[in-house]
């Protein structure tokens, strides 16, 4: 078998989504839902108690944090004490309306059904992805991340060789590569 790798890019900011929404009601506050819908739908962002991306949607004005709704095993609870209880999360603005995201098949864990019930995303929990507008604006920091991106090959050679030590060197992944009965001839 032949490992062929490839170094993919993405860009995670340190704003939230509730930051976010919070700049777009700043600059217009009468068009805020519409403005909010305008800048977050499509967007990808980045939930770092579980490390998973997700597409917004759509925005759910009328939910809330303090929302109630049945877990897995059928007891009732609120967005807030499932993110308290699960992940020690702390929701401290709890009027911020709820992000819908329909998971799509990339998203959905092998063996588990695809299921068409939206999951729920407490926007002050989500980190933005990507560049904004602002970011895109600036000259001198699109050259900066493109002069990062678009390495020569002598650049790239480096960061493969530290790959293949870590696979070599992880007692993890040399256990995991045990298990499918694969080895691989390292650089």
């Amino acid at each position: 078998i032949l490992l062929c790798c490839e170094v993919i890019h993405k860009i995670l900011r340190l704003d939230t989504v509730l930051e976010q929404m919070q700049e777009v009601y700043k600059k217009d506050r009468e068009n805020f839902r519409s403005g909010c819908n305008k800048v977050l739908l499509g967007c990808t962002v980045l939930t770092r108690y579980n490390n998973k991306t997700y597409r917004i949607d759509n925005i759910s004005w009328e939910k809330h944090p303090t929302d109630s709704f049945e877990s897995i095993n059928g007891t009732s609870m609120t967005f807030i004490e499932y993110f308290e209880g699960l992940y020690n999360r702390t929701v401290r603005d709890w009027q911020q309306p709820l992000l819908v995201c329909m998971a799509t098949l990339g998203e959905m864990s092998p063996g588990v059904p695809v299921s068409s019930e939206p999951v729920f995303l407490i926007p002050e929990l989500c980190y933005m992805t990507g560049l904004s507008e602002e970011h895109m604006a600036n000259s001198n920091l699109m050259k900066a991340i493109g002069d990062h991106i678009r390495q020569e090959s002598a650049m790239r050679s480096p960061t493969w060789i530290e790959f293949s030590n870590m696979m070599k060197d992880n007692a993890e992944i040399q256990e995991e590569l045990k298990s499918w009965n694969l080895k691989f001839s390292y650089i």
